[in-house]
């Protein structure tokens, strides 16, 4: 069982992880927007950055350097390290090599490989035998994986040449130094004894044996300086013992790994400008940052570190990551060793702390001198750690001459109050003016992500518009500062989809399609009985507007009435419209002549071409009464074929091999009519149907209705009527899936070309994709500014086209990514934008 987050990190991590899983692409941005404060951790953000990346891996989509950091610019270098490392990684061997597993007997030659000792951050040490002299030592060579270049073989080298300049007996002695396959090695003795981190993870070390230890350390330390060098990199790990041996031979430590040793007068310049080269814990502060800051002081402080986790068993600074770690050895004091181990002396903990003081100068001037200050503690000797400071100096200067010391005391405290008075003010007019400034630039802050919050709770309520207000208010003036950050930007986008605008239609758009070809975008343009357009003058108003889509201008116009629906034929040589006033139509694409007209005795709804062209049908009801009549027609000729009166809704879709029409009775019941034979099969749904509908295949349709509540859901049900007894090969007909999530009324819905998709939309202003295989939401498109009205599929490179009643485009082309722009106004105006992306 996974266990339960611990954190903001840890739940974001294991919800990106989930939706992935399921087949959601959620963008590292979805979750630094709902952990607003995540940003604020680079480190935070790096992990979730990796972890999509590994997710987009396994899904075959690695993203590249550049995309990722042109989405996160302010983490451009780190990311790019992360990533770099990341592809590394990818390319070493997976199989790891266990200590004592013997991967390549051949690593150098002369040499004869038992076992691997260890992994370390420059090179891999194992136990051989040196032919020849028959002789056991241990072998240092670089990784094969493992980049060689000028910097890293001379880096690598400097241990060897470090090595070899020292003759001292707590010092590694080196054996041969030199270069096999063009990658370094070193051969130098082997110690038996393990390293000093070893011991310590079975406790911390008595008071004594810490303090000679550490004097003995310090000795050989002092050596390592006189040489010219300095270690670097002291710790536990780098203190290696050798061993009791059969003779009875005491157990003596050594210094090791002197990879990060550099010269003292060194003026090559190895370390690189910014190189922080160390083991976190264990750096000195002024290695924090790099440079050339480092001095013996360095190795006193590592030596330190040594002493204070040989007290108390763990280093002096431990965070939860390196970085963490880092600001701490350059800005916190280490706890005295005796609150993690009560009972250590008092001289001991103070010689301990000197040699961890921030600053250089404060620590011993020279390892000998602390050498000299734990010989002084073990031989009960008082210690030079606390010399005498300036307030004791006083005390006895006072007590010899209490005249002199009165006169002086009263000159000084007059001076001392003046001067005082006149820094606490000059302090506390700073002190306001900069509390003044952080309260403004905190407010400012505050202001911001309360700004970013609202955009981006407006823009998942559709609000689009409100939303971008609060984006434009955090714009900057000039001269101003830029607040911005990625967040901004990516709010800025989701609401500021890319689309295009066909103006020139005569109010609401009614109804719209896309020719086979994609050239033409036909809209049934109008406004209702009652409102007004924007020249004042009343509906019914409207016409039939082709654009051409490239261009998006006007080709031609027809009528002067409220047009209700227009549609294609399957070969894009004809379009039908249908108006308020009962007035069918069949125009030539080629002349723009009317092909054929009829005459209705009331308005006409949802026509639509049989899908191999050859017959139109439609609805027309009449005014008074709930009786709706399909005609169908010869597409050609406009010859009525059948005819079929019933009380129907304004809705028809025609089966996809053409043989049945179906339509949605007032009685909430869906029709299905073979016009060539006049057979009629009803399919009650028990529920109350609203607008549209479509069909699937030969069995099935979508239909839009009323769901429990307020919800308005679109469910998928069979053509076939129910039976009270159903057979045991042919079950009874039932509801296949229902699409529940519109918050208002379902009014429009259509089918991807290919029929793996339905869309949604309505009075909720939102488009809605569900797979019709599982019944699964696919995505939300946003953006729109009222209800979408009827739309229909068209094979075209931006796959159907949804609109609103506004003449808005309902969130962009189905399917599409989330966006788009939100409408200026659900008041129809005499010029209305049609916008869509195609």
């Amino acid at each position: 069982m996974t266990p339960p987050p611990t954190g903001p990190l840890e739940t974001a991590c294991q919800e990106m992880n989930a939706r992935w899983a399921q087949g959601e692409r959620v963008p590292v941005e979805h979750f630094l927007i709902r952990f607003p404060f995540l940003h604020d951790d680079p480190d935070a953000v790096l992990d979730l950055i990796l972890l999509e990346v590994v997710l987009r891996e396994e899904k075959g989509d690695a993203p590249t350097v550049a995309e990722l950091v042109g989405r996160f610019p302010t983490l451009g270098e780190p990311l790019r390290s992360q990533l770099a490392f990341h592809d590394h990684l990818r390319h070493v061997d997976p199989t790891p090599t266990e200590p004592g597993v013997v991967a390549n007997s051949g690593v150098v030659a002369g040499y004869r490989v038992v076992k691997e000792l260890g992994r370390g951050g420059m090179g891999i040490v194992y136990e051989a035998i040196q032919l020849g002299l028959d002789r056991r030592v241990a072998l240092k060579t670089l990784p094969r994986e493992y980049p060689v270049g000028p910097h890293e073989a001379r880096r690598f080298a400097n241990e060897a040449d470090a090595l070899a300049r020292l003759r001292h007996p707590n010092v590694l002695q080196i054996y041969e130094v030199g270069l096999h396959e063009g990658r370094p090695f070193i051969a130098f003795e082997l110690m038996a004894g393990g390293t000093l981190a070893d011991r310590l993870r079975a406790g911390p070390l008595p008071h004594a044996a810490a303090a000679a230890l550490v004097r003995t350390l310090a000795q050989a330390v002092e050596v390592v300086h006189h040489s010219g060098l300095i270690h670097r990199d002291l710790k536990p790990a780098n203190v290696l013992f050798t061993g009791v041996d059969d003779g009875g031979r005491s157990d003596e430590p050594k210094l090791s790994d002197f990879g990060l040793a550099r010269l003292v007068d060194d003026r090559v310049g190895l370390t690189r400008t910014g190189d922080a080269l160390g083991t976190p814990g264990y750096m000195a502060p002024e290695q924090v940052v790099g440079g050339r800051a480092v001095g013996p002081a360095t190795d006193t402080y590592g030596l330190g570190t040594i002493l204070y986790e040989a007290l108390t068993g763990q280093p002096p600074f431990r965070g939860s990551s390196a970085a963490e770690t880092l600001w701490q050895v350059g800005h916190v004091d280490p706890l005295p060793p005796s609150r993690l181990r009560p009972g250590v002396p008092r001289d001991l903990q103070t010689i301990c702390l000197k040699c961890l003081e921030k600053s250089p100068a404060r620590r011993y001037p020279s390892a000998a001198a602390l050498a000299d200050d734990l010989d002084r503690y073990l031989t009960g000797r008082p210690i030079l750690a606390r010399p005498l400071g300036p307030v004791d100096r006083v005390v006895k200067r006072a007590r010899r001459h209490p005249l002199v010391t009165g006169l002086l005391a009263v000159l000084v405290f007059s001076v001392v109050t003046g001067l005082a008075g006149v820094v606490w003010n000059w302090q506390e007019a700073v002190r306001l003016a900069g509390a003044e400034t952080q309260q403004r630039k905190r407010a400012e802050a505050n202001l911001y992500r309360t700004r970013v919050s609202q955009a981006a709770l407006l823009w998942q309520s559709n609000d689009i518009a409100a939303a971008r207000e609060q984006l434009e208010a955090c714009v900057p003036g000039v001269g101003q500062p830029d607040p911005r950050g990625w967040e901004w930007y990516y709010l800025n986008r989701l609401c500021d989809g890319s689309a295009s605008e066909f103006t020139g239609a005569d109010g609401w758009v009614l109804g719209l399609a896309v020719s086979p070809d994609g050239t033409e975008v036909a809209a049934a343009t109008g406004t209702p009985a009652g409102l007004t357009r924007g020249d004042g003058r009343h509906g019914p108003v409207g016409s039939l507007v082709v654009w051409d889509a490239q261009s998006r201008k006007v080709n031609w116009r027809h009528g002067d009435a409220e047009t209700l629906s227009v549609a294609y034929d399957p070969a894009g040589k004809l379009l039908a419209a249908t108006t308020e006033a009962g007035e069918v139509t069949v125009f030539d694409r080629a002349t723009r002549r009317e092909r054929w007209s009829a005459k209705e005795p009331g308005p006409a709804h949802a026509v639509h071409f049989r899908p191999d062209g050859a017959q139109v049908a439609y609805v027309w009801k009449a005014r008074t009464e709930s009786v709706g009549c399909v005609i169908v027609r010869d597409a050609q000729t406009g010859r009525v074929v059948a005819e079929l009166r019933r009380p129907l809704r304004a809705a028809l879709a025609y089966s996809p091999d053409g043989a049945r029409l179906y339509a949605l009775r007032t009685d909430n019941a869906i029709l299905s009519w073979e016009p060539r034979t006049g057979a009629e099969v009803v399919v009650p749904t028990g529920t109350e149907l609203t607008a549209d509908l479509v069909a699937l295949d030969d069995d099935r349709v979508v239909c839009s209705c009323v769901g429990g509540g307020a919800a308005w859901d679109v469910r998928l049900v069979p053509r076939r009527a129910p039976r009270s007894t159903p057979s045991a090969d042919e079950p009874a007909d039932r509801e296949i899936f229902s699409f529940a999530g519109h918050s208002g009324l379902v009014s429009a819905l259509a089918f991807s070309p290919g029929r793996e998709l339905v869309a949604s939309g309505g009075a909720d202003q939102a488009i809605r994709l569900w797979n019709v295989e599982n019944g699964r939401e696919r995505q939300v498109l946003r953006g729109t500014s009222g209800r979408c009205g009827p739309w229909r599929s068209a094979r075209t490179a931006g796959g159907s086209i949804p609109v609103d009643r506004t003449g808005r485009s309902c969130g962009g082309t189905c399917p599409a990514t989330r966006g788009g722009r939100r409408g200026r106004s659900a008041r129809p105006r005499e010029t209305r934008p049609v916008t869509s992306r195609v």
